[in-house]
C-alpha cells in the first residue's frame, strides 16, 4: 500500500466516507473522504459491496476475490478514468442494474471473476476477459429491446444468456467468441438466431 490508497471498510455506497479506510502512509486510518479518480489504488475487500449510486469517477479500483462492485446510480453516471496501469482489476463481481457507464479506461476480468448485467439494452464493457471468467446477461424483459446491442463483439472466456419466459426469438447481429461456455438460459426454448454475415 502506499499514501492515498483506499480499502472498504464495511459493505455500503461508493459516496460515503464511513464505507473506506485509507492509508496515510503509516497505517490505514477511517477515511474523512470517500475516494475519487486521483486517489491512489481503491480496493473493495473480499465479502464488501460498494454500490455506486450517484455520479461518480472512479480509477485505479482493485474488486477482489468474494468482493463486488455494484452499478446501480439510476440516471447517473460512472465514468471510469483512464488513469496509469488497469483502471478496473476485477477478481471478484461486477454487478450493473441501473445507470449509465462512460468507459475512458481499461477492464480486466481475471479468472473466476464475473460481470452481471440486468440493465436491459445496456452496451456490455470492452474488457479483457480471461478464459476463466464469466460475462452473464440476465435479461428480465419479455421483449428482445432488453438485449444489449453493443459489446458482444469481444473475446469472452464463459458467456451465460438468460431471458424470461414469453421472450420472442432472439437475433445475434454480432461476431462473438467465446473461450469456455457459452451457456442459453431460456424458459420457453425459444430461438435464437446468430446472424454474424
Amino acid at each position: 500500500q502506499s499514501n492515498g490508497d483506499y480499502r472498504s471498510r464495511a459493505t455500503g455506497t461508493w459516496g460515503t466516507a464511513a464505507s473506506w479506510d485509507t492509508y496515510n502512509g503509516t497505517t490505514w486510518v477511517a477515511a474523512s473522504a470517500a475516494p475519487t479518480s486521483a486517489s491512489g489504488i481503491v480496493t473493495i475487500q473480499n465479502g464488501h459491496i460498494i454500490t455506486v449510486n450517484n455520479n461518480a469517477t472512479i480509477d485505479q479500483v482493485v474488486v477482489q476475490t468474494g468482493g463486488q462492485l455494484t452499478i446501480a446510480n439510476n440516471n447517473n453516471t460512472l465514468t471510469l478514468a483512464d488513469g496509469a496501469g488497469t483502471d478496473l482489476s476485477v477478481f471478484g463481481k461486477v454487478l450493473y442494474t441501473s445507470g449509465n457507464i462512460t468507459q475512458n479506461g481499461s477492464i480486466i476480468f481475471e479468472s473466476g471473476s464475473q460481470y452481471e448485467q440486468t440493465l436491459e439494452g445496456a452496451a456490455i464493457p470492452t474488457a479483457a476477459w480471461n478464459a476463466n471468467s464469466l460475462c452473464y446477461i440476465n435479461i428480465t424483459t419479455t421483449s428482445t429491446a432488453g438485449f444489449p446491442t453493443a459489446g458482444l463483439g469481444q473475446l469472452f472466456g464463459n458467456l451465460s444468456i438468460a431471458f424470461p419466459s414469453g421472450s420472442r426469438d432472439l437475433s445475434i447481429n454480432s461476431s462473438l467468441t467465446v473461450q469456455g461456455n457459452l451457456i442459453i438460459n431460456n424458459a420457453t426454448a425459444r430461438s435464437i438466431f446468430f446472424n454474424t454475415g
